[in-house]
């Protein structure tokens, strides 16, 4: 008995240990090309760090059982993984993204975007025909927004910094639940109609709560869940997630609730 639990202890504390040597780089990206940010520049930092395994924004409905792409797309981080995998074939690919997001949103009934319900937010904010609380909500939304899309044309150095992720984490914040009280409340909305996916007649309260509920928390969630999913299957690796950079924040806030210490690809030497 006593060997076995010497034994045990021994593998715990080796897998302990590979586990605090991964590697761990989450690159917040934009999916096409900036004038400042391209493949190359996603391509450039593969170079530097020399992943075990890429992390990908995409599910297994676009992978081969061996992991090779069915569907390639013209975006920075698709071109920047195949140039690298070419040359380092032994490099592993990986998806994190909601499984079978696309499909899951036709199932509930919404689309990508929930386009009429912001086109009506809009439109009452024109119109001055918020109360005083929805106002400080909207204009608050309008600011964050503002500025997290501004550094949507900047450096990848820039967009990977702490102050962004908090500007997202609060934009997130605003744009899923703030809003969504707005949209709760404001009877507008419980009025206003719109055809979902399914093509069913449903109130635009409805339709946003869906929306709002999977982008903002089921699909975020999955897709920082996976990360450390990947993370707990490959210790003692060298991973890179490369992600949109409004998803990053909650990878990161994922990976410290777990105590998973992550470099910055700038702080690579």
């Amino acid at each position: 008995m006593r060997h076995l639990i010497t034994t045990l202890s021994f593998f715990l504390l080796l897998s302990n240990y590979a586990f605090g040597q991964t590697q761990v780089v989450v690159l917040g990206s934009v999916h096409f090309p900036t004038q400042k940010v391209n493949a190359d520049s996603i391509y450039n930092i593969l170079q530097k760090f020399k992943p075990d395994i890429i992390l990908l924004e995409a599910d297994s409905t676009n992978f081969y059982n061996d992991f090779t792409f069915k569907h390639l797309y013209d975006e920075n981080e698709y071109i920047a993984t195949v140039r690298y995998k070419m040359k380092n074939p032994k490099v592993n690919i990986r998806p994190i993204e909601f499984e079978g997001r696309n499909s899951y949103r036709k199932s509930i009934g919404i689309y990508p975007e929930a386009g009429p319900v912001w086109q009506k937010l809009n439109q009452l904010n024109n119109e001055k025909k918020f109360n005083k609380e929805e106002q400080i909500i909207w204009d608050e939304l309008a600011y964050l927004d503002s500025v997290a899309s501004a550094y949507k044309n900047a450096s990848l150095q820039n967009i990977n910094q702490p102050k962004i992720d908090q500007i997202i984490n609060e934009l997130i914040v605003s744009q899923y639940v703030s809003i969504k009280k707005i949209v709760d409340t404001n009877p507008v909305f419980a009025e206003a109609k719109l055809i979902d996916a399914k093509k069913d007649t449903i109130t635009m309260r409805q339709y946003f709560a869906l929306w709002a509920n999977f982008e903002g928390n089921l699909r975020n969630n999955a897709i920082a869940n996976n990360v450390m999913k990947q993370i707990k299957l490959n210790p003692g690796k060298k991973i890179i997630v490369i992600t949109g950079f409004y998803h990053r924040p909650f990878i990161l806030n994922k990976l410290t609730e777990n105590k998973i210490p992550t470099k910055e690809f700038y702080q690579i030497k």
